[in-house]
């Protein structure tokens, strides 16, 4: 259930990691001008900060401080940022507009943003890797954002994505088709996953709470594509995603049964992905 309590905890903590997102960037002084300009309009275009809020949500429950958990939080978010980018570009889906503005590439050119994507890729890496984590914790992190969002990942599931998108027009795929729910995992899931997954490992969870961290993560992941791909087909099909989407929440919130109380904020988080507005 999405309360005013959920709705308030959600713009607290956009509000948190905005205002700490730019921390991270590398110093104006130290790269382009043009480029700098691209990273900060890109990265504070807006957006519901979901992936950020799930790491620090996670790690907090587990009693990981913020101040362990915001560099990995703001790297997620610059990875999203990149993917984003890249996503709108032309030869993807040639978007105009992100959030009600310009996209990056309308912007700054297509070269510009692609090269801005790429420095958000390579400095969420270096937040990663530069931050105070015990060298073990960097390892691990690093590893489980790189695995989500490579060719195993995102990027293999974008590419996944190009034969759906193209034959949208011809057949609507049902949500529940194995090879729909492959690409969803890889494109969408696999990073809401390796946050969930990220805050735990600062938060030094032991391998049977991660186990279900993973499955909850996973599952809200599919949910959350799930919903947004609704919005892309008629209203004759809509409902069988919104219902999918419905079911896949249900399994979200059954991973977390063996957390108890604590697992409140997590199960309110689902509701949201789910129940948010198009």
């Amino acid at each position: 259930m999405i309360t005013n309590n959920t709705s308030k905890y959600l713009k607290e903590q956009r509000q948190k990691v905005d205002k700490t997102l730019l921390n991270y960037l590398p110093s104006k002084k130290d790269i382009p001008g043009e480029l700098y300009d691209a990273m900060v309009y890109s990265v504070l275009s807006g957006g519901k900060r979901i992936r950020p809020i799930l790491a620090l949500t996670v790690g907090r429950i587990f009693g990981a401080g913020e101040k362990a958990l915001m560099p990995a939080a703001c790297a997620i978010e610059f990875i999203h940022t990149y993917s984003l980018i890249h996503d709108d570009l032309p030869a993807m889906d040639d978007d105009d507009l992100r959030r009600g503005k310009p996209t990056t590439h309308k912007v700054f050119g297509e070269a510009v943003a692609i090269l801005t994507g790429d420095a958000f890729l390579t400095q969420a890496i270096e937040v990663l890797a530069s931050g105070k984590y015990q060298p073990v914790i960097s390892k691990r992190l690093i590893s489980e954002i790189t695995s989500a969002v490579g060719a195993k990942g995102m990027v293999g599931g974008q590419v996944l994505d190009l034969n759906f998108t193209h034959n949208k027009t011809k057949t609507v795929p049902n949500p529940d088709n194995k090879s729909y729910t492959k690409m969803l995992g890889m494109k969408t899931a696999a990073l809401i996953k390796a946050s969930v997954y990220c805050g735990g490992i600062i938060a030094r969870c032991n391998k049977k709470m991660l186990d279900m961290l993973e499955v909850y993560g996973q599952h809200i992941g599919l949910a959350f594509q799930l919903k947004d791909d609704a919005l892309d087909y008629p209203a004759s099909v809509r409902d069988k995603y919104l219902t999918e989407a419905e079911k896949t929440i249900v399994r979200a919130k059954a991973a977390l049964k063996h957390i108890g109380r604590k697992a409140r904020i997590l199960e309110e988080l689902a509701d949201y992905i789910v129940k948010r507005a198009f």
